[in-house]
């Protein structure tokens, strides 16, 4: 300490030590306010007077370490942390100033932003793409005609494309009927029972026929001219071929064994293995008759339906012509697995698209009933209402990530209070009295007894 007495600024404090260790003098250690000694550090003075108090029976022994690893400073820091931290992430932002015009919904929600705020619901009122721009042109045209009193042509649109879209849903629920997954395993069984029969009529062909001169029996081609040779015999007669009856090919008269040969080929023709493959070959090409007269191009670029979808709805429009297109290219390459007899694949589920436009349908009704029924004052009052909710809904969007960043520091803040409002080092203080009392306190007192 410097002198306390002196008149005026005191000279910095100062002092000369001069040490023995165990009778031998060292040199003398020269300190003043800033310099190091080591040596110096590790001695401890303690008087009389303090040491008896320190030991007496009356009192509790204190220890109060700046270095402890508990200190009960740290509360205070980190106390003074979190603010630090709070008023980085504090900032004095009215997003509400950027809504101007009528109060909206919108407007309402983003006049509560704080800490407590549900971000996926706004991220959902957020949402502003073609869909909500397409939205906003209808409302505006729908406004200008009520005010310019000329909603008629306006109402008729908006009935034709009413009459048009459910046209289209209409086709789309018969198109995803046609193409399910249950007529998928119909026309997949319809090729396999036919590639069946077809392989069955020819290996029975085949065992009957089969002769080491000819190659061609129980072929294809085979097949088709035993029942190229059936119909011209019956031709003859009924009981073609009788005794003393020519062959329909080389004209010459036929011999028992050749008779026998021609009773048993057209016998097999009539048979109950070309039966089954005649039924299940007609089978497959009714199916694909079916098949070809199907209308699949119900949303072609220069569509009424098409326009006014894409007028009210532009995302929409952009999934029924992906639909559209699927529906097509299923419809072909059924036709071709079909004609090949090989396994039919794919199948489309329009549910989605057929509920997204009842929906749009559902909106245009709306619109009608207000155009057609309310009064024009308040129909213009509603659409505006609407026009500014969707003007608000694009500021909103450009605004989201700075809502989110908002949002995201106010409630960290918050949190951050509610953790400062527990740092009281209280409990510290008294555990470590606890814990000297226990640990150092008998050990320590004992050495200064002596």
């Amino acid at each position: 300490m410097p002198n306390i007495y002196a008149n005026g600024r005191s000279a910095d404090p100062a002092a000369i030590f001069h040490v023995e260790l165990d009778g031998t003098a060292h040199d003398p250690l020269v300190f003043c306010i800033g310099t190091e000694h080591p040596d110096l550090r590790r001695i401890s003075f303690f008087d009389v007077v303090t040491a008896r108090f320190h030991v007496s029976e009356t009192t509790d022994l204190n220890s109060s370490r700046l270095d402890s690893t508990c200190s009960p400073k740290w509360p205070a820091w980190l106390g003074k942390f979190l603010t630090n931290a709070m008023q980085s992430r504090t900032h004095t932002t009215r997003f509400s100033d950027s809504f101007i015009g009528q109060e909206t919904e919108v407007s309402k929600l983003v006049a509560a932003i704080g800490a407590k705020t549900d971000m996926a619901a706004v991220r959902k009122v957020a949402k502003y793409g073609e869909t909500e721009k397409a939205r906003f042109r209808e409302v505006d045209a729908q406004a200008t005609a009520l005010k310019a009193s000329s909603p008629k042509q306006v109402i008729e649109n908006l009935k034709q494309a009413t009459s048009d879209i459910t046209a289209l849903i209409a086709k789309l629920d018969t198109l995803g009927i046609q193409f399910s997954a249950e007529k998928e395993a119909f026309r997949k069984e319809l090729s396999s029972a036919a590639n069946e029969c077809a392989a069955a009529a020819a290996a029975t062909g085949a065992e009957t026929f089969k002769k080491p001169f000819f190659k061609a029996v129980g072929t294809p081609q085979w097949e088709v001219f035993a029942k190229a040779a059936h119909a011209p015999a019956h031709k003859e007669n009924d009981a073609y071929p009788g005794p003393g009856d020519r062959c329909i090919l080389c004209e010459r008269p036929l011999d028992e064994d050749s008779r026998s040969h021609i009773v048993a080929l057209l016998a097999f023709v009539e048979g109950d293995a070309q039966r089954a493959a005649q039924t299940s070959a007609k089978a497959v090409e009714n199916e694909i008759a079916v098949l070809k007269t199907m209308e699949v191009n119900i949303f072609a670029s220069d569509s009424a339906v098409r326009a006014h979808v894409s007028k009210f709805d532009p995302g929409l429009a952009t999934i029924i012509d992906s639909t559209a297109r699927s529906i097509s290219e299923l419809r072909d390459s059924s036709i071709a697995s079909l004609t090949a007899r090989g396994p039919v694949q794919g199948s489309i589920n329009c549910t989605e698209v057929c509920s997204a436009l009842r929906a749009l349908i559902d909106r245009i009704t709306a619109d009608l009933d207000r155009l057609d029924k309310e009064d024009p004052t308040s129909a213009v009052a509603s659409l505006e209402l609407e026009r500014q909710t969707l003007r608000h809904r694009e500021v909103l969007s450009n605004l989201l990530g700075s809502i989110e960043t908002y949002v995201a520091n106010a409630a960290w803040c918050s949190k951050a209070e509610r953790a400062k409002s527990a740092l009281n080092p209280r409990h510290i203080t008294d555990k470590e009295k606890e814990l000297f009392a226990q640990i150092v306190g008998p050990s320590y007192r004992a050495r200064l007894a002596h």
